[in-house]
């Protein structure tokens, strides 16, 4: 899966990929944990104020979501370091060429 993501982010950063993957898998299994905790709550018969878990779950992973996002931004800035060539691609133009045609 790393791999995937080095190829999705242009990086040839393996490390950062990982890290990527990683916070993915925290974040998406804590997501699904908070998402069955008031079943859980309901089962084993918890108070209501038990639901405090299932929104530090949430808040939680959606932290780690806000640091892949971190982690694929710096991919994109090491990789604009190690390739000059690498450039965004601009849009500006493109409504200047439309007109033209």
């Amino acid at each position: 899966m790393s791999d995937i993501f080095a190829n999705a982010t242009n990086s040839r950063s393996v490390y950062h990929s990982r890290i990527i993957v990683k916070r993915a898998f925290i974040g998406f299994t804590l997501f699904g944990i908070a998402l069955i905790w008031p079943f859980m709550m309901f089962l084993f018969n918890m108070p209501i104020a038990a639901i405090i878990i299932s929104a530090a779950l949430l808040i939680v992973a959606i932290w780690q979501f806000h640091k892949i996002s971190i982690a694929m931004d710096d991919n994109i800035e090491l990789t604009k370091e190690n390739f000059p060539t690498y450039k965004k691609w601009d849009y500006s133009d493109q409504g200047e060429q439309d007109k033209e045609c």
